[in-house]
């Protein structure tokens, strides 16, 4: 549940819904979006943190990013918040309690002139071979704004890149022409990535952008947070890339930032991941001892490699099978469990006649 968090009370204003223009055709703009009756789109403001909340009724989303609505003028950001936001289906299914489910996420990016804009564009899959796959394709559902947060004050500290990845900011060009070209078809991404902190609360805005001339390894630390911002336990959120695909970043208790499933890759070589969206309670004490490792992640180092790994073993499949576990459904669980039922049947039944 890392990264979940929501505020009470009364909303600081509603959110200005944009509404589309008056000459399109009655077929157009029954498809615009409309704002729920019952759960209003609208900003709160709790001492130096803004909370959004609110849902917009069933529509679709393409591939294009479009303006959804306004925020207040004191509930603005003071950098370009760029996060995820889940789109939420209704269930069929009687078990379920006719509830909401999150199966798909949605890029939403919040301006510093109070702008909401969000685009989907990307699904992901899993092939009849059990790879997934991020795929082009238009979104639909019910999008919702409950635990959108970002930064309005001023005790901030930079998250610097590792020294072992080097900074996009520091690769020079030396050909103006070139710099130009590059600025136009390809302008550069700077590290803008700082950490906020109002009193026990922590919150990461901004994006990591390095260049390295090799592949980055899912275990080594990308960044390490300022002294002071570090959690009480490993924490794992899920954050933007360069489009919308959703990124793992994990943070341990000494402050390293980590992408366990890899980070997005550029054509220069280099990595990019959007922290904006992490919020955590800090730790008030030190950790315990020190990383084994300054660079690398714990959780692999203390994997024992003389120890025979029984899953790998017993089960040549486990990696397909962990795969569907980390992305099925409630659906597909309950079909999977059918078919094991009747399985374990059929083969008690064949036992018992022999």
């Amino acid at each position: 549940f890392s990264g979940f968090a929501y505020s009470m009370g009364e909303p600081e204003g509603l959110i200005q819904m944009i509404q589309p223009d008056k000459s399109l055709k009655a077929e157009t703009q029954r498809f615009r979006l409309q704002p729920m009756h019952d759960d209003e789109p609208a900003a709160q403001l709790d001492g130096t943190i803004v909370t959004l909340q609110g849902r917009l009724m069933e529509a679709t989303y393409g591939f294009t990013s479009q303006i959804i609505g306004i925020l207040p003028e004191r509930c603005r950001p003071q950098r370009e918040i760029r996060c995820l936001a889940p789109l939420l289906r209704r269930s069929k299914d009687e078990d379920m309690g006719q509830c909401d489910i999150a199966d798909q996420s949605i890029a939403l990016t919040l301006k510093t002139d109070g702008k909401i804009t969000v685009h989907g564009g990307n699904v992901h899959l899993v092939d009849q071979k059990g790879n997934m796959r991020i795929l082009p394709q238009k979104k639909r559902g019910i999008l919702s704004l409950d635990g959108i947060h970002f930064y309005v004050g001023n005790d901030t500290a930079p998250v610097e890149v590792s020294n072992s990845l080097q900074k996009s900011d520091d690769q020079q060009i030396t050909d103006e022409k070139k710099k130009e070209i590059l600025q136009i078809f390809a302008p550069q991404i700077r590290n803008t990535a700082v950490a906020c902190r109002q009193g026990s609360i922590v919150l990461l805005e901004g994006s990591l952008n390095w260049v390295s001339s090799r592949p980055l390894n899912t275990k080594q630390a990308i960044a390490t947070l300022p002294k002071g911002f570090w959690p009480r336990r490993r924490e794992t959120f899920f954050a933007r890339g360069r489009q919308e695909e959703r990124r793992r970043v994990d943070i341990d208790v000494f402050g390293r930032i980590f992408c366990p499933e890899g980070a997005d890759r550029g054509s220069d070589g280099g990595g990019y991941v959007d922290l904006s969206g992490v919020i955590f309670i800090r730790s008030t004490s030190p950790p315990k001892g020190k990383p084994l490792d300054p660079e690398y992640d714990d959780l692999r180092l203390q994997c024992n490699r003389t120890v025979v790994d029984v899953a790998s073993s017993s089960f040549k499949g486990h990696e397909l099978l962990e795969k569907f576990i980390r992305r099925c459904n409630a659906y597909e669980w309950k079909l999977l469990h059918h078919t094991m039922a009747a399985q374990a049947g059929r083969t008690m039944m064949t036992l018992g006649v022999g």
